[in-house]
């Protein structure tokens, strides 16, 4: 049984090789690393909004994942680098988009070896994909099963990269982190089948939803509490203003000078 590397499109293949001499001078080590000695892998995104519309049991993620590009990757001793290939549109041929130095590259090639050491490697031949599910903060190896020729049963490793795999079966192994977030956690290079892993993350994702609901609920309970305040205050300050506006001395009515009243009207009634 074995596990088989998938095959770089020619496209992807050529920005590769085009864009790495953007990113490093071809007169280091590191260039030379990249040319020679690389591993270019298939990264696929897992969709949070599908899996949150799963109604019931599932053996396979092809409904589930779009993909993002070619990871390249090469580690040699304290030497190692590896760079993104992808689209920046749908409609865009793909690009070198970067090159990283991160520590992670150095775990992920190390983890890779572990992998190929785990007991589910001798159940069948395999294709290798990954999974980046960012709303978890872990990546993981996705096991595709392949035939004797090294095709994917899950759909042709030179189909570009734009089309899912569809047939069932296969694993998943998460390779960066620890996710535990409710009984149904997940274990670092442990193989899950694809159906239980699944399951596990649609109960995180329930765990996750429920605890973004609460803080909703939180922050809107303390909106209204402050517009309650705030009215409060306000009605406060109103009849503040009536209650000093009602003391206020009316102002003495203005006579004006010349003869009292009284005289007025004698004089008035005389002159009748």
């Amino acid at each position: 049984m074995s596990l088989t590397i998938p095959t770089i499109p020619p496209v992807v293949m050529r920005a590769f090789t085009a864009g790495l001499g953007n990113y490093i001078d071809p007169s280091r080590p590191l260039w030379s690393l990249l040319q020679k000695k690389f591993v270019g892998l298939q990264w696929w995104s897992l969709n949070r909004a599908a899996v949150s519309q799963i109604a019931g049991p599932a053996d396979t993620l092809a409904d589930f994942v779009i993909p993002t590009g070619w990871r390249f990757l090469a580690a040699d001793g304290d030497l190692y680098a590896g760079c993104h290939v992808g689209s920046i549109k749908p409609t865009s041929p793909p690009i070198l988009t970067g090159v990283s130095v991160d520590v992670q590259i150095l775990t992920f090639a190390e983890q890779l070896e572990v992998l190929k050491t785990l007991p589910v490697i001798g159940t069948g031949r395999f294709e290798l994909r990954v999974i980046r599910i960012t709303w978890l903060h872990f990546e993981a190896f996705w096991l595709t099963p392949c035939d004797g020729n090294g095709n994917s049963a899950e759909g042709p490793p030179t189909n570009g990269g734009q089309q899912p795999p569809t047939a069932p079966g296969g694993f998943v192994v998460p390779f960066i982190g620890f996710v535990e977030g409710s009984p149904n956690y997940l274990e670092r290079m442990k193989a899950y089948p694809v159906g239980d892993f699944v399951e596990r993350v649609r109960c995180l994702l329930r765990a996750i939803v429920e605890k973004e609901s609460a803080r909703k609920d939180r922050a809107r309970k303390t909106e209204a509490e402050i517009r309650e305040k705030v009215s409060d205050c306000l009605e406060t300050l109103a009849k503040a203003a009536r209650a000093a506006s009602a003391e206020v001395p009316a102002k003495p009515a203005l006579v004006r000078a010349g003869k009292p009243p009284a005289a007025r009207s004698r004089a008035a009634r005389k002159k009748a």
